[in-house]
């Protein structure tokens, strides 16, 4: 493992321009943390009682309807999108040890960003949907009362909530492969000796899918966009104008002087 790995002495970051300059460090801003390992966490658990009480009157059988069955999707989806990124919340902000100011583990690199980006954003996008879908069949109820008895059954609801969760995990999907991550040794920020070094990891997108970024970026019209791991821990995507712009812009306010 140790012949595997590239020993880097990281300098701070002064030209991020790439993703794949500087290695993975989570946010350690006091207001982060805070939210992260204690705010969070009380309303995830205060979201998950009050939603398995929800759910555990809705499915009783006197309550079952085509409107009830897209209700509890909807907690259900409302649930996971706040329990899912709570494993690495408790792994490094929650456990008092300082891991948030440490380099992200290379072991935790993937899992991360799967936790508190790709899965949540699959079941919120779930969630988006199915109150959509609540709102047409409000419509159905409303303005075709004739139509409603054939068309708003549980058995319909059950296929709208299941296609429903395909497409927003076929919508995200590609997401969990986008980048592939290098294992890189570190020295830590957190030993006050110095002598210590982790694993952490550098993040950089695929060889293929950089090429397709370019393309993009270029028909964009000379946006320079890139992606950075962002300090709450999500994608945050920044653009920069480039020099021409700017030039274009200087030449066309010399023509209107």
């Amino acid at each position: 493992m140790e012949e595997e790995l590239t020993t880097a002495s990281v300098p701070p970051p002064t030209n991020l321009s790439t993703y794949s300059e500087y290695p993975m460090q989570l946010d350690d801003l006091p207001h982060v943390v805070l939210v992260n390992g204690i705010v969070s966490p009380i309303l995830v658990g205060v979201t998950l009682l009050t939603n398995i009480c929800v759910c555990v009157v809705l499915v009783r059988p006197n309550m079952r309807s085509a409107t009830n069955t897209l209700l509890v999707a909807m907690a259900v989806s409302d649930t996971l999108t706040g329990l899912c990124p709570l494993p690495a919340y408790f792994r490094f902000y929650s456990g008092g040890d300082g891991a948030h100011r440490e380099w992200l583990p290379y072991s935790w690199c993937a899992a991360f960003y799967s936790l508190t980006d790709h899965l949540p954003t699959i079941f919120h996008t779930a969630s988006v949907w199915l109150t959509v879908a609540l709102a047409a069949q409000r419509y159905v109820y409303v303005c075709r009362a004739v139509d409603a008895r054939r068309w708003c059954t549980i058995d319909n609801s059950l296929r709208a909530v299941a296609v429903i969760y395909v497409v927003a995990v076929l919508y995200q999907i590609c997401r969990f492969a986008e980048m592939r991550y290098t294992a890189v040794q570190l020295p830590s920020l957190i030993d006050g000796t110095g002598n210590e070094t982790v694993v952490g990891c550098i993040g950089e997108y695929w060889p293929v899918l950089l090429r397709l970024l370019q393309r993009c970026r270029c028909s964009l019209g000379g946006s320079t966009a890139f992606l950075t791991a962002s300090e709450n821990s999500h994608f945050v995507i920044q653009r920069s104008v480039l020099s021409t712009a700017r030039s274009n812009s200087d030449n066309d306010n010399d023509n209107t002087n």
